[in-house]
């Protein structure tokens, strides 16, 4: 798969300036990105040690503006995330990250529910986000802007992955990502849902892509169509919803 510029640099980069490393053996210790100085620290690395799992407690999501997140997930799971932010803007695991970088996660299940910039993983990722080798399966619920995994990215690269959501919203809804300017995949599954949509801005993949390449992206995303399932009825129109 080839992954935008940026990913490139970042797989080859080695991060010694403002980096934290974070071992995540519970909630406590993914809680510890919020005591971080966003000005001091320019990204955090957080290592799954071991399974986690949500208690009934409505998690509040976490600001990571200034920062890149890198997720390791080492195949383990991440069970029952429950966020419960119907009037918020940027709801996800992440509120809102400058870049994201996720593997390795086996399941992650979820029931997020915000207003704008929805998705279980960020709410908003101010540029790009990598995903790979992730898996998951749950429920997203906003008004616009709202994905199975992403509310808003600027590229998002998924590949080796599953997402099988449902995802409701009135307008700017998809299956991985709410709104995006370009998205590249490889060997993935994505199986949306959707309930309440009233605009056009809906589409399996991303409710609205804003890429100026035209033709590019629709034309690698077709090659993905035997992992798509409902098979779209309208061929780009329903991968992408809407396109500039």
């Amino acid at each position: 798969m080839q992954y935008f510029l940026w990913g490139e640099k970042m797989k080859k980069k080695k991060w010694s300036h403002g980096e934290k490393l974070i071992h995540v053996k519970s909630i406590e210790d993914l809680n510890k990105v919020r005591e971080l100085d966003q000005e001091l620290y320019q990204s955090v690395i957080l290592v799954l040690d071991r399974d986690l799992l949500f208690d009934s407690t409505y998690f509040e999501p976490i600001d990571a503006s200034n920062m890149i997140v890198v997720i390791r997930g080492n195949n383990h799971n991440i069970w029952n995330l429950n966020i419960q932010k119907p009037n918020k803007m940027e709801v996800g695991l992440f509120s809102r990250t400058k870049h994201l970088i996720v593997n390795d996660i086996s399941h992650f299940t979820y029931y997020v529910v915000g207003g704008s910039c929805v998705g279980a993983l960020v709410g908003s990722v101010d540029g790009d986000a990598i995903i790979n080798n992730v898996n998951g399966e749950g429920w997203v619920n906003g008004e616009s802007h709202c994905g199975g995994l992403l509310g808003t990215a600027k590229t998002v690269s998924i590949e080796d992955s599953q997402v099988i959501s449902q995802v409701s919203g009135r307008d700017v809804v998809g299956g991985l990502v709410g709104m995006c300017n370009n998205v590249g995949m490889e060997n993935v599954r994505i199986i949306p849902s959707f309930e309440g949509v009233e605009g056009k801005a809906v589409g399996n993949i991303a409710g609205y892509d804003s890429s100026k390449m035209e033709g590019k992206v629709n034309r690698m995303l077709v090659k993905t169509l035997p992992y798509l399932e409902p098979k779209p009825t309208i061929e780009e129109e329903y991968i992408f919803g809407l396109r500039r």
